[in-house]
């Protein structure tokens, strides 16, 4: 089985991160799977300048480059939830960890009051049932009264 060797390559060619000891693959697929997590986790990590230049590199034994990922092709939704992780931890230390804590709290104990206060009763012509939903979770409550 070949060994690869994933290296991150700058705009200017030059290494960023360079992968000296390799990993022993079945084939290209499984090197191209590796190459696209490296890249994700590159992403995810948020350095900082530039890296939409950057690119994963994958070279066989030889040195023979067999394949490149650009963290460019890296989708949208991984940078989403990384830049959502850092704003949230920047939150978290500009308020405090205990003020954070009761902030979620208390929007929680909103959502469930709202949840609970509202609230449609429908009387079934006729009389003996009548049905509640909260529209949030979307379920429905038959009771029966007897006369």
């Amino acid at each position: 089985m070949p060994r690869y060797f994933f290296n991150v390559v700058g705009s200017d060619s030059k290494n960023v991160a360079k992968d000296n000891e390799g990993v022993v693959l079945l084939g290209v697929r499984e090197a191209r799977k590796e190459a696209v997590g490296l890249a994700v986790d590159f992403v995810k990590h948020g350095f900082r300048g530039s890296t939409q230049t950057w690119k994963v590199v994958v070279t066989d034994e030889n040195g023979t480059q067999v394949l490149a990922v650009p963290l460019s092709e890296i989708p949208a939704r991984t940078r989403i939830w990384s830049d959502l992780r850092r704003r949230f931890a920047a939150f978290e230390s500009s308020l405090g960890a205990r003020a954070l804590a009761w902030l979620i709290a208390a929007a929680v104990m909103g959502i469930i009051v709202q949840a609970s206060v509202r609230r449609e009763v429908v009387t079934k012509e006729g009389g003996g049932y009548q049905t509640a939903s909260a529209p949030t979770g979307g379920a429905i409550v038959a009771v029966r009264f007897a006369p």
